[in-house]
């Protein structure tokens, strides 16, 4: 009897253990009902995707079917629509931001219209470690001698500068190039931690490129020139960060460009203030398919003039690439 008491106790313990454990994201079927306006072996799944816990929808969120081939985007309320196939067996939601939530087996019946509602909760840190502000360089020309000083203040700690920072860089700028104590250098390099670095989108909108990175170098000639690099910029930029992208099939690509750069990456006083500045971030997440996971809107870049004392600066981050064939959209 006390074997059996002990057994029950031990259960009630377990079960309260995993009650008190919530799940990443749900779905609940509010309704599965016939229509004779669906066409034969065909059905509509509608609904709304929440962030858990809210009555707000999540805008560019992807729904669809598992293996890929039918899906939609959620809109600016959240909502979605799509047609599927009353073979299909499985549905899914999925956003960047948010848990993935996954149905497998789901018994689609023809002509019927389902609504289900997702709600998912925003995804959680893996691990302590923050995306590294990767070879951030600093380009300084003058025509003129230039004495100044520069200092950075990073969205976290330095990992790496060159020459040594210290409490910043003390330069001398002229037509000969840069030095600092003395020494010439081609550029100012440092690294560092990144707190909180993520993708700048509004509304779910994503301001950026989704490229087959075959085109990768044609691609950031191109984008990097529009932005005012000349072509020693460009050419330490693609060499660089060329590999890196070619390394996936595809990849989302956004440029922070001043304010930017900024408020997301470091901001930056020199003393004498330059007469142009140009400072250029780069973040980019491969996948090896082929959807694009934003809803994305056209990029445009302010024109840049070179004159006098000039402060050209470009870094970037890759985040972890999407290999999960749910989160490939």
């Amino acid at each position: 009897m006390k074997l059996i008491t002990t057994i029950l106790l031990s259960l009630v313990v377990i079960s309260s253990l995993f009650a008190e454990t919530e799940p990443p994201g749900y779905y609940k079927v509010i309704s599965d009902k016939y229509s004779a306006d669906i066409p034969a072996g065909t059905c509509i799944i509608q609904g709304r995707v929440y962030e858990d816990g809210t009555k707000v929808g999540i805008p560019g969120a992807v729904v669809g079917e598992t293996s890929r081939t039918r899906y939609i985007l959620t809109d600016n309320d959240g909502k979605f629509k799509l047609k599927l196939s009353s073979k299909d067996t499985s549905f899914y939601c999925f956003h960047q931001d948010y848990e993935e939530v996954v149905c497998w087996n789901y018994d689609f019946k023809s002509q019927h219209i389902i609504t289900v509602n997702f709600f998912t909760k925003k995804r959680l840190i893996m691990d302590d470690n923050y995306p590294v502000a990767e070879k951030p360089v600093i380009y300084l020309y003058s025509d003129e001698e230039v004495d100044a000083t520069i200092s950075l203040q990073p969205k976290g700690e330095f990992t790496f500068t060159y020459p040594a920072y210290e409490d910043g860089w003390s330069v001398n700028v002229s037509s000969n190039g840069l030095k600092v104590n003395e020494q010439q250098y081609p550029y100012l390099f440092w690294e560092g931690e990144c707190e909180n670095l993520s993708f700048n989108k509004n509304g779910g909108q994503f301001a950026g490129y989704f490229i087959n990175t075959d085109s990768t170098i044609q691609f950031l000639e191109t984008t990097l020139e529009a932005i005012g690099f000349n072509s020693t910029e460009r050419t330490d930029f693609i060499t660089y960060w060329g590999p890196r992208l070619t390394a996936h099939s595809y990849a989302s690509v956004q440029f922070l460009v001043g304010e930017q750069y900024d408020q997301n990456v470091a901001s930056i006083d020199v003393s004498p203030q330059p007469d142009s500045q140009l400072r250029v971030y780069m973040l980019f997440q491969g996948t090896e398919f082929s959807s694009s996971p934003h809803r994305l809107v056209a990029t445009e870049f302010p024109k840049f003039n070179r004159k006098g004392f000039t402060l050209v600066e470009w870094g970037g981050s890759e985040f972890k690439a999407v290999k999960h064939t749910m989160a490939a959209l």
